[in-house]
């Protein structure tokens, strides 16, 4: 029987066909369905959980099995779950079958390549809290896995493991049939092994066989929930979802839980009487935060800068290699008179030594002066950065001697190279942002208005290729090495008269002076901003399962559990 079919006969039996006027809500939980003439909230809650290993919910999404994308009709669902949003290595089923059970993420659980190391006696997995709050309940797990038997279930009422997914769903089968589950808890790996030997994506035919295979399972399961002789009375939440996604990633790239297909699960959550809601990732993310608008060489108004107190970090001298990257908002113009903006030198101008970035026309310039008698000034031409707009700004400065070089690039492309030769680019002047005194400062008839973000210094002359696969991104890996700081320059520390941006380090704060604080929020193309655990939010995680799940069964989460996850609550289709 096609699962549109059941849903149908499931709406009926429900009492869905008639429809009343109630609050939706409950004080003693959120999923509580609403009062109406049939009394749901009267009936048995139970609940079917079907983990698919390898489930990867894009690839899902595009082979479309029937039977689920059925289920969405009557759900809280999402392609775009996620299995966590904290990185780890190496992705495992163990570890998403360890998330989905208890609630919490690895660093809470500490299950990566094998259950055997866990912290379940701090975090306890589904069967174990039940079997805590209500030894009376009926818990199983059925699966192809020993380990979840052995440990994940192992205080389970019933816990069986088979060879094979079909003997898996015999066994579902058999107790939905037979017996009076509570929560039954059914573990596929047909999709996993399928991605193992081809590819988890919708062209490989062995992974859409076995997607389409374990489709027939779940429509067989629902079959055998609306057959139960009790099914009146009871009130079944059904929830689809992946341990894990697929087993590669393109590392070349910055990480997202969103961007990384080891992660990409999915979450059908189906009950006859909620309505349809879709949850989908954003498709950019806002750069935001709080920053200095420096105002360099407009008289009326102050001109503001930041500064490190320190005179020796960040002085190139004469040999060693760096990496030196920023962000920039330039007010719109294509005929800025090389307003200073950026670098260690006392003045721009001929005498003083140092390195600096200003603006010319409507583009960016690096440009380096040697102390007397080595060498002069030299300037390296970026691309364009005054249009109002986010972009990114980088030097890579390597050599020592006659034959040390400047490459500048913008937005991860290459704009020209220098030679900094045998030049002393020491001075004592402390790196500054913003305004700073003499000539060429952004006079009063060339003013200019901007903003610095996400400042990175390497110790290391970082590749073209590196250069241009990272320069979007906004956070890089403090456990890099070769970062000598970071700077996000999106929030502010301190107390008034002594506030600053501080480093990754906590040891170079750039002071703020003559401080003109302005909040921004920017959607931009080239910036790839940090995702933060707000916008990981918008989509189910595999860490909410549990959470929904005692939610269902009527045993509010308490705040001493610690659990990571939150309760996606339904709107019901028979309530107005």
């Amino acid at each position: 029987m096609k699962l549109n079919t059941i849903l149908r006969l499931l709406l009926v039996m429900t009492g869905f066909a008639t429809l009343h006027t109630a609050c939706n809500k409950s004080e003693k939980n959120v999923l509580e369905s609403p009062e109406n003439i049939s009394h749901p909230e009267a009936k048995a809650r139970k609940v079917l959980l079907v983990v698919l290993d390898g489930g990867v919910g894009a690839e899902i999404k595009k082979i479309a099995p029937p039977n689920i994308m059925d289920a969405t009709e009557h759900a809280i669902f999402s392609w775009d779950a996620i299995v966590s949003h904290k990185q780890a290595n190496p992705v495992t089923k163990q570890m998403g079958w360890a998330t989905l059970l208890t609630g919490v993420m690895q660093d809470k659980h500490h299950v990566a390549s094998s259950a055997a190391d866990n912290h379940f006696s701090d975090y306890p997995t589904l069967f174990t809290k039940l079997k805590q709050l209500n030894p009376q309940l009926r818990t199983v797990a059925l699966s192809t896995s020993a380990e979840i038997s052995s440990v994940y279930a192992k205080d389970a009422t019933e816990k069986k493991s088979f060879s094979a997914d079909e003997a898996v769903n015999g066994a579902a089968l058999e107790e939905l049939g037979s017996q009076n589950p509570d929560l039954l808890v059914v573990g596929f790996k047909g999709a996993e092994d399928a991605g193992v030997a081809s590819s988890y994506t919708a062209a490989s035919p062995a992974y859409k066989d076995a997607i389409l295979t374990i489709d027939g399972y779940i429509a067989k399961m629902i079959q055998a929930i609306q057959t139960r002789p009790g099914f009146n009375q009871e009130d079944w939440m059904i929830i689809l979802t992946s341990s894990k996604g697929s087993d590669s990633y393109d590392a070349s790239k910055p990480w997202t839980a969103y961007e990384d297909e080891r992660y990409n699960n999915f979450f059908v959550c189906f009950n006859p009487r909620f309505s349809y809601s879709l949850h989908e990732k954003p498709l950019v993310f806002p750069h935001y935060g709080a920053t200095m608008s420096y105002q360099i060489g407009d008289d009326s108004k102050p001109n503001s800068y930041a500064a490190l107190n320190a005179n020796n970090f960040l002085d190139l001298s004469t040999s060693g290699d760096y990496t030196i990257q920023f962000k920039i908002k330039a007010a719109p113009g294509n005929d800025y008179a090389w307003p200073s903006f950026f670098g260690k030198m006392q003045q721009f101008n001929e005498s003083s030594s140092g390195w600096i970035c200003f603006l010319q026309d409507d583009f960016w310039v690096f440009s380096a002066a040697g102390t007397s008698g080595t060498g002069g000034r030299m300037q390296a031409k970026g691309g364009k950065v005054s249009d109002g707009e986010w972009h990114t700004c980088s030097m890579v400065i390597k050599g020592a001697g006659s034959g040390r070089s400047v490459a500048v690039f913008t937005d991860g492309v290459l704009n020209s190279t220098g030679t900094l030769g045998a030049r002393n680019i020491t001075t004592a002047e402390p790196f500054r942002i913003g305004y700073r005194p003499g000539n060429n400062y952004g006079s009063d008839w060339s003013p200019a208005y901007l903003l610095v973000t996400d400042i990175s210094v390497y110790k290391k002359a970082q590749s073209n290729a590196y250069i241009g696969s990272n320069y979007c991104a906004t956070t890089p890996d403090l456990a890099d090495a070769d970062l000598l700081t970071y700077w996000s320059c999106r929030s502010i520390s301190g107390s008034a008269g002594n506030t600053y941006f501080a480093d990754n380090t906590g040891m170079n704060n750039l002071y703020l002076k003559q401080s003109n604080i302005t909040s921004f929020s920017d959607i931009s193309l080239l910036v790839c901003s940090t995702v933060d655990d707000e916008a990981y939010k918008l989509v189910p995680s595999s860490m909410d399962v549990a959470s929904q799940v005692y939610s269902w069964l009527r045993y509010p989460v308490s705040p001493e559990w610690k659990l990571d996850g939150q309760i996606w609550v339904p709107k019901y289709q028979d309530v107005q």
